[in-house]
């Protein structure tokens, strides 16, 4: 996940004040001075990794074969050059902060030191054309605080895995990804993605357009701050998750772990500067955050007939009861609507997350703990949507809870009686937000048969107007 925070004038712990010392330094030179903060052996370590895999410069000597369309790769051989360039980390890039890692790699804050790195150049945009790394019309004025300081997120993948030749590389989700899904202002913005030729394996990077923060951690602070969301504000943050979905929805690939850490954010005014939102839009200015789904690690494209769905992603306190339950019935794209109704609740409730739970089992038991079981939800479906298909659904569900020893029932009976049901919180919000809450209660179905779509989400009602558009084309 790329986490950046940046802001100018007062701040509260949300945000690093050594980061807001880097991005608001109009000095060059100040930029150059090493950062205390910087620890260049972790960078040093990763670049070192000794493994059993392929030396960097045996990359360069690889046959990538013509790969069959049914693994998703659309990407042609001759054109890898366009993509997966081998450049030197240090010449191009100097580090300045160590944001976050994980199993599969560091990511840093980094400044570009060199034009063979800078975003590509107006001369690459047929071949960047209907992919992640298009600079589209009107680039210069997003993020403009970033690329004014010629600053950029980098992800660098420890040398294993999927990242330790072109070929896996190429397959990749994550590039498969950044490959095949045109742009959107709703989706985190790709700069670029090379091999890093000092590392004495292969060391996969990935360069990103930085943001300010998540809103786990934004939901963390205003949680302690005691400063609830506005309806508008609610309103407007899931209408562009939502709209990045849809886009994503529509070229047929779905993300599988859509949560809060995953939800990035910049605040409206860092992001676009005062002059491009008098000019453009001056509704922005009303607009509180520019949100960005990010991390494509976990993305696929469609299921193929009778392909089971694989269990390695997805975020169990997010993971839909389908998924969580393991049963043959699922589909990735309402995976992502409940993903969208757990940070509609955590937005609501102001809740880092509603549901915790480590384990499938012991989230599964935390669902039941606060909403309908299956057969009770089916209870109160109308006759009209109570299609065999659907009703099916919810008997499969109850049965595998059945399976792994956990009667709906008997759980609903043991309740404490100070458990308060999420449709009891819902329908306990003010008027004002009764739509949204009968909005969420259906994309937290037991039954993805009658989750909305994204598509679907977007033209509601409740959502109209909800967003500031800007019109990229008015010069």
């Amino acid at each position: 996940m790329t986490i950046l925070k940046l802001t100018s004038g007062s701040h509260s712990d949300q945000y690093n004040p050594s980061v807001i010392k880097v991005l608001e330094s109009a000095n060059e030179n100040e930029l150059n001075k090493p950062s205390p903060e910087h620890k260049s052996s972790k960078v040093d370590q990763l670049a070192e990794s000794k493994v059993n895999e392929p030396k960097i410069d045996k990359l360069l000597e690889q046959k990538v074969d013509n790969i069959d369309a049914t693994s998703c790769i659309t990407t042609k051989p001759n054109d890898t050059k366009d993509y997966l360039l081998i450049l030197s980390l240090k010449q191009n890039y100097k580090i300045i902060l160590n944001l976050s890692g994980g199993a599969f790699g560091q990511v840093y804050i980094a400044q570009i030191i060199s034009k063979d790195s800078q975003p590509r150049s107006k001369e690459l945009q047929v071949e960047t054309k209907g992919t992640l790394l298009e600079r589209t019309k009107g680039y210069e004025n997003r993020n403009y605080q970033a690329l004014a300081r010629k600053v950029c997120a980098i992800k660098i993948m420890r040398p294993k895995r999927e990242f330790n030749t072109i070929e896996k590389t190429l397959k990749s989700s994550e590039v498969q990804f950044v490959l095949n899904v045109p742009y959107h202002d709703n989706l985190l913005q790709s700069y670029g993605m090379f091999f890093n030729s000092e590392a004495s394996t292969p060391q996969f990077c990935l360069t990103m357009e930085p943001m300010e923060t998540d809103f786990y951690e934004t939901i963390n602070v205003r949680a302690r701050e005691k400063k609830p969301f506005k309806l508008s504000t609610v309103k407007n943050i899931l209408k562009q998750i939502i709209d990045g979905l849809a886009h994503m929805h529509k070229h047929g690939w779905y993300h599988r772990d859509v949560k809060t850490e995953n939800i990035l954010c910049t605040r409206t005014g860092s992001f676009y500067s005062e002059e491009f939102i008098k000019e453009h839009n001056p509704y922005l200015k009303y607009q509180e955050y520019v949100v960005k789904i990010a991390d494509y690690g976990s993305t696929t494209k469609i299921l193929k007939p009778m392909e089971k769905p694989s269990k390695s992603f997805g975020t169990v306190a997010f993971l839909p009861p389908e998924i969580a339950l393991e049963v043959e019935d699922v589909s990735y794209e309402k995976m992502d609507i409940w993903g969208v109704g757990c940070i509609a609740l955590d937005l609501m409730l102001m809740h880092f997350y509603v549901f915790h739970a480590e384990t499938a089992k012991s989230h599964l038991k935390s669902l039941l703990s606060v909403m309908d079981d299956p057969l009770t939800e089916m209870s109160k479906v109308s006759k009209e949507k109570l299609t065999p298909e659907v009703k099916e659904q919810f008997l499969d569900l109850n049965k595998a809870l059945l399976d792994i020893g956990m009667d709906p029932i008997f759980l609903k009976n043991c309740q404490s009686g100070g458990v308060k049901s999420l449709q009891k919180r819902l329908d306990n919000f003010a008027s004002e937000w009764k739509e949204l809450a009968s909005v969420v209660k259906l994309c937290m179905s037991w039954n993805h048969y009658l989750r909305p779509t994204a598509q679907g989400l977007a033209d509601m009602e409740v959502f109209k107007d909800s967003v500031a558009e800007v019109n990229h084309d008015i010069e």
